[in-house]
C-alpha cells in the first residue's frame, strides 16, 4: 500500500515561490479570485514538472483584469495563457501577458477580458532526482484573496511509495488512468503561504504521456503475474495463426463497412481532406472528448490540443 496522502494538485514535491501580493493591492476594486485550482504534473510529457493554473475571478472583479504572479526566478517562457469565452478556451495574444524579472522572482503580468483563464509552465528545478528516488518542493504565496484553492499532483506512471506533506485530503484515478492526490483551503490571502513537500519512487524515466499513448513501460516494481515456462501450458502454433486470421478478417470487413455506411452519410462522400482533418489530433489528450474544428483546447477539460507526432 502507498502512503499517499498529498491532496490535490499534486503539490507534491514543488517548493516553488509563486505569488507575493498583487502590485494592485490598494486598490478599491482589487481583484480576487473566487476559486484557483492548482495542478502539478511531473515527468508527464517533459522530464521536468508541468504547473498548470485555472483560476476564475471574484464576481467583484471589474472586467478586463490586469493580474499579476509571482512565479520562480528561473521561468523564462510560458507554455499556455488562455482566456475562456462562451465556455471554450482560446489561447490570450502574446501582446496580453509578459514576463519580467525581478529580483528573485519573475512576474507574469496579464490582461484578462473575462472571468476564467488558465496558464501552464514547465518548471525544471522543483523536481529533485536520487537513483529512484524523487522529491518535490512546492510553496505558494496567495497573490490575491482565494475563496476556494485546491491543489492537485498527478503520480507519474510507474509511481511507489508517494507520501506527501500534508497529507492528501483525498485521491482519485483520473480519466488518463493515472493517479492524482488533492489538498483543499479556503478563505486564503495575500499572509497566508502555503508549503507543500511529496516523495515516490520510480524505477523508471518513461514519461507519463507515453504510457497513455499506448507505449509500454518497463517498471521491475511493479507487481505482476508472471507464468514460468516450465508450468505454462503449450501453445498450438496452428490454432493461434488460425484465430489471428479470423480476427484480422472480422476487423477488416467491420472497417469496410463502416467506412461504406459513413460515406452513403456525409453528401458526396469522404474525401482525402475530410479524411486527413479527422485524422488528425482531433481528440483531447487528456479527457478524450472530441475537439471542435481549430480549437487550440479541449472545450470539455481544458487541455492544450496537441499535434500528431
Amino acid at each position: 500500500m502507498r502512503k499517499f496522502r498529498l491532496a490535490g494538485l499534486g503539490l507534491g514535491w514543488l517548493v516553488i515561490l509563486l505569488g507575493q501580493g498583487p502590485l494592485v493591492a490598494g486598490q478599491i476594486n482589487a481583484p480576487g479570485l473566487n476559486s484557483l485550482l492548482v495542478e502539478l504534473w511531473p515527468e508527464y510529457d517533459r522530464a521536468e514538472v508541468l504547473v498548470i493554473y485555472h483560476a476564475e475571478l471574484s464576481p467583484t472583479t471589474p472586467l478586463p483584469a490586469e493580474l499579476t504572479f509571482r512565479l520562480p526566478a528561473h521561468i523564462e517562457a510560458m507554455h499556455v495563457v488562455a482566456v475562456e469565452q462562451n465556455g471554450r478556451l482560446f489561447q490570450a495574444p502574446s501582446e496580453s501577458f509578459s514576463l519580467q524579472p525581478e529580483g528573485e522572482a519573475t512576474l507574469l503580468t496579464l490582461s484578462v477580458p473575462t472571468a476564467r483563464f488558465q496558464f501552464e509552465y514547465y518548471d525544471p528545478e522543483i523536481l529533485r532526482r536520487q537513483a529512484t528516488e524523487r522529491r518535490l518542493n512546492f510553496q505558494f504565496l496567495p497573490p490575491y484573496e482565494i475563496k476556494q484553492a485546491t491543489f492537485q499532483i498527478q503520480e507519474p506512471i510507474g509511481t511507489t511509495e508517494f507520501s506527501s506533506i500534508p497529507p492528501a485530503e483525498n485521491s482519485f484515478i483520473g480519466q488518463d488512468g493515472l493517479n492524482y492526490s488533492r489538498f483543499q483551503a479556503t478563505n486564503l490571502t495575500p499572509s497566508e503561504p502555503i508549503t507543500l513537500a511529496a516523495s515516490y519512487r520510480r524505477s523508471t524515466d518513461a514519461l507519463s504521456a507515453q504510457h497513455i499513448a499506448g507505449v509500454p513501460v518497463q517498471n521491475p516494481t511493479t507487481s505482476a503475474a508472471v507464468v514460468s515456462p516450465a508450468t505454462a501450458a503449450p501453445v498450438d502454433n496452428s490454432l493461434t495463426f488460425g484465430y489471428i486470421l479470423i480476427g484480422t478478417g472480422t476487423l477488416l470487413f467491420l472497417a469496410a463497412a463502416g467506412s461504406w455506411w459513413w460515406s452513403r452519410r456525409q453528401p458526396g462522400g469522404v474525401g482525402p481532406d475530410q479524411l486527413r482533418q479527422r485524422e488528425g489530433a482531433t481528440f483531447c489528450y487528456r479527457c478524450g472528448t472530441a475537439l471542435r474544428g481549430q480549437a487550440n483546447f479541449c472545450h470539455r477539460c481544458g487541455a492544450e490540443r496537441r499535434s500528431e507526432r
